[in-house]
């Protein structure tokens, strides 16, 4: 076969290869890390079947929670789905544009409404109110303790709405900051075509384009949810990425068909 261009630059491909801890060898799986149990909340570890099957399997599995392992092949098909969908269903694209908004109109409707209550002149109103209070004081026209109670009753109501507003300046600027990271992933998807760039990828490639795109994968019972960076999470089925469902009292191996999910 032949040659193809570097997917990935040197330095990202430097970055890739360090380990995530020193000391620690970084697993050979491009997921390991991403993998997290959807019932307990556990990143899965990597382990192998007698036969040599990559699967991921739930840290507490035994030790109170029941999800299955999953097969590692299974579960890069699913990532690769998550991804392709985001660069070429506009139908998703734009559910998911829809969800952001609806995200943030509420919180940018909250701080307009206190913005409203607490704007410059409340806080200035507030701050007026301590410079008599302390007139009244150096004039001994209230006592110290009395001076000292209502100070800190306007020193508390001026803290608590800077804090508000604080929090929800930040809460709405996370969210446009979600938005905006959803469009830069969803062009570079749009610009690329995922399998067949996975396809011909190295594991160093694979590895850096799941940190660049892919937050995580999440195991349950019957579906998997992907989340790409960005983007809110998408439901897969075992069967559109070729994994089997563990009938009941059956194995706990996850076997993978040989053309894998649509």
């Amino acid at each position: 076969a032949g040659l193809h261009e570097p997917l990935v630059t040197e330095d990202q491909f430097n970055a890739a290869s360090r380990g995530h801890v020193s000391g620690r060898r970084r697993s050979h799986q491009v997921l390991a890390g991403r993998v997290r149990c959807g019932l307990c909340g556990r990143l899965a570890a990597v382990e192998y079947s007698t036969a040599g099957m990559a699967l991921f399997r739930c840290r507490h599995r035994g030790q109170g929670c029941s999800m299955p392992r999953r097969a590692a092949l299974g579960l890069e098909r699913a990532a690769v789905l998550g991804l392709s969908l985001i660069g070429r269903n506009s139908e998703l694209q734009g559910a998911i544009r829809r969800h952001l908004a609806e995200a943030r109109s509420p919180i940018a409707a909250q701080r307009q409404a206190r913005l409203g209550e607490v704007d410059g002149r409340a806080l200035r109103t507030i701050e007026s109110k301590r410079r008599k209070l302390l007139d009244l004081y150096y004039t001994d026209k209230i006592s110290p303790d009395l001076f000292a109670q209502e100070d800190q009753r306007l020193k508390q109501d001026l803290e608590r709405a800077q804090v508000e507003l604080a929090s929800l300046h930040a809460e709405e600027s996370r969210l446009e900051s979600i938005a905006a990271r959803f469009e830069d992933v969803a062009t570079v998807l749009a610009q690329l075509d995922i399998e067949s760039a996975w396809d011909a990828a190295t594991a160093q490639e694979r590895r850096v384009l799941v940190e660049e795109l892919l937050t995580e994968v999440s195991l349950f019972p019957d579906h998997l949810e992907v989340e790409v960076s960005g983007v809110p999470r998408i439901n897969v089925l075992l069967e559109e990425v070729g994994l089997a469902k563990v009938p009941r009292g059956g194995t706990n191996v996850q076997s993978v068909c040989v053309r894998g999910g649509t």
